[in-house]
C-alpha cells in the first residue's frame, strides 16, 4: 500500500491509519474519533472503512501478514489480557510473537520472558526460528551462548537456539582486570580504536561505570560521546577551532571559521564592540587570515602572539576539556565524523550493533532473580561483532563474580 509521489514511495492513507490505529490498540472506528483526521486526506472515514474491509478480505483469501496480526511487547504480562480481548473484539484467527526472550532486561517495567517460553510450549504454537546470525563474529557468538546456557537449560528445546555466526567473522576475546589500571589487553584496545575505523562501544550495568569510562577515554586521547546524548563530549565545530587556529594565523580560514572561533574567545583577540557574532554577518564570504580582520578593526594586533588556540579560549566548560582536546587532535582522530567510540548503560544500548564491545562486569544493586543478569550480560556481549573485552571488577558486594557471575568462571565462560 505506496504511492508514488515525487520521486519517492509514500505510505498509503489506509496503510498509516491502521498501523496507528494498531499502535493505539483501538479498532477503526474508536481511533477516527480521537485521530487527527486531516493527517489522513484525501480520504476520509467514508472512503477508508471500505478499503480496509476489502484489505481484510484480500489477506484472508491470500493468507497474508500485516501489522495487526502481530502483538508487539509481548513480555508484559497484561498482554495475555489484550491478546483476549482482541480475539474477542476481532474474530482474529492468528498471530505472530515475534522477540528474543532472551533479551529481555526491562523486568521493571514487568516484562517476564517466561511468558513468551510458555507460549512457545503449547501445543498450538508454531516455531519459527531465526537461525542465521547477522551480528556476531564465532568468538563473541559462544561467549553469548555460553552467558544464556542456564536459561535455555531451564525451558530445554523450547529456549535452545542455532543462533549461528557472521560467516568469515572469527573475534578475539580480552580480560582487562580493571579499566584502572593499564595492561596489555587495555594497550590492545586503545591501539585498535587509534588505528582503525572500527565502532567501540563499552556497557555497563550501573552509571557509577560512567566516570571511570570517562576518565578513560579522556585520559587517552579517545574521542566519544554517549549513545542516549546526540551530541559528543566535544563538537565537531569546537574541535575544528582549535585545529584551524594555525591557519587562521599563518593562512586562511572561512568566514564561517571565524565565525565559529567568535562565541569561544574573548578581550584577548577581540577589539572592544566587535563582541558580537552579528558584526561577522555583513563580510563578505570568502577565506580571510588574521592580518586581514586586524586591518578591518575587528581583531587586536597583538591577538598575532597568541599561536595556541587554548591561551585566547574564553568558554568555562571548553577550558576544562582543553588537555582532552590536545590529545585527540594529537591522536589524529577523525573529528569531521562523529565519534566511533560511545558508552552508556545495557539497557539503553538494547538493539544496536557494534563492530566491538566492551563491557565492564561491575555490578551495583541486587537482580531481581538469577536469571536477570544473565540476560544484561547476554545483552551487553551481543552488540559486537568482532572483538570483546571484559573489564573485571573488585565489587562483589551484590553479585559474586560480578554481572551474571562471569568474572568467577571467564576462562571457560568468555573464551580467552
Amino acid at each position: 500500500m505506496r504511492n508514488w509521489n515525487k520521486g519517492k514511495w509514500d505510505k498509503h492513507p489506509l496503510y498509516t491509519f491502521s498501523s496507528h490505529a494498531h499502535g493505539k490498540e483501538m479498532t477503526f472506528d474508536q481511533y477516527w474519533q480521537v485521530c487527527n483526521t486531516q493527517s489522513y486526506e484525501p480520504y476520509t472515514k467514508h472512503h477508508l472503512k471500505p478499503l480496509k474491509e476489502k484489505y481484510d478480505a484480500f489477506r484472508e483469501n491470500h493468507k497474508k501478514l500485516s501489522f495487526e496480526d502481530m502483538i508487539d511487547n509481548f513480555f508484559k504480562q497484561d498482554y495475555f489480557e489484550k491478546l483476549k480481548n482482541k480475539v474477542i473484539q476481532t474474530n482474529t484467527k492468528r498471530f505472530i510473537f515475534i522477540g528474543d526472550p532472551d533479551q529481555t532486561i526491562h523486568e521493571y517495567a514487568g516484562s517476564d520472558p517466561d511468558f513468551f517460553y510458555k507460549l512457545a510450549s503449547t501445543p498450538e504454537a508454531k516455531n519459527n526460528e531465526l537461525k542465521e546470525g547477522l551480528r556476531c563474529g564465532e568468538t563473541i557468538n559462544k561467549i553469548c551462548k555460553n552467558i544464556i546456557a542456564p536459561v535455555w537449560n531451564k525451558w530445554g528445546v523450547n529456549a535452545v537456539r542455532t543462533w549461528t555466526p557472521v560467516e568469515g567473522v572469527v573475534g578475539n576475546s580480552y580480560w582487562i582486570p580493571s579499566i584502572e589500571q593499564s595492561c596489555e589487553a587495555s594497550e590492545i584496545l586503545i591501539n585498535k580504536i587509534l588505528t582503525t575505523n572500527e565502532s567501540f562501544l563499552f556497557t555497563y550495568r550501573g552509571n557509577p561505570t560512567h566516570k571511570k569510562i570517562n576518565e578513560f577515554l579522556e585520559a587517552n586521547g579517545i574521542d566519544y560521546k554517549l549513545v542516549s546524548n546526540d551530541k559528543p563530549h566535544v563538537s565537531r565545530k569546537d574541535f575544528r577551532c582549535f585545529k584551524t587556529w594555525d591557519n587562521f594565523l599563518n593562512d586562511k580560514v572561512s568566514k564561517k571559521q571565524i565565525m565559529d572561533y567568535w562565541p569561544l574567545v574573548g578581550k584577548l583577540v577581540k577589539v572592544h564592540g566587535k563582541g558580537s557574532v552579528d558584526k561577522l554577518k555583513p563580510l563578505i564570504d570568502k577565506e580571510y587570515n588574521i592580518q586581514e580582520f586586524i586591518d578591518m578593526g575587528f581583531i587586536l594586533p597583538e591577538a598575532k602572539q597568541y599561536k595556541d588556540f587554548s591561551e585566547v579560549v574564553i568558554k568555562k566548560d571548553l577550558v576544562e576539556k582543553i588537555p582532552f582536546i590536545k590529545k585527540v587532535l594529537h591522536n589524529k582522530m577523525n573529528i569531521e565524523k562523529m565519534p566511533r567510540v560511545e558508552h552508556d548503560t545495557i539497557h539503553k544500548v538494547k538493539g544496536l550493533t557494534y563492530d566491538n564491545v566492551i563491557v565492564d562486569l561491575s555490578v551495583y544493586r541486587r537482580e531481581r532473580d538469577v536469571y536477570e543478569p544473565i540476560r544484561l550480560a547476554y545483552v551487553a556481549y551481543s552488540r559486537g561483532k568482532i572483538d570483546c573485552w571484559s573489564m573485571g571488577t573488585s565489587n562483589f558486594k551484590y553479585m559474586p563474580g560480578g554481572l551474571a557471575g562471569i568474572q568467577n568462571h571467564r576462562r571457560e565462560i568468555l573464551e580467552l
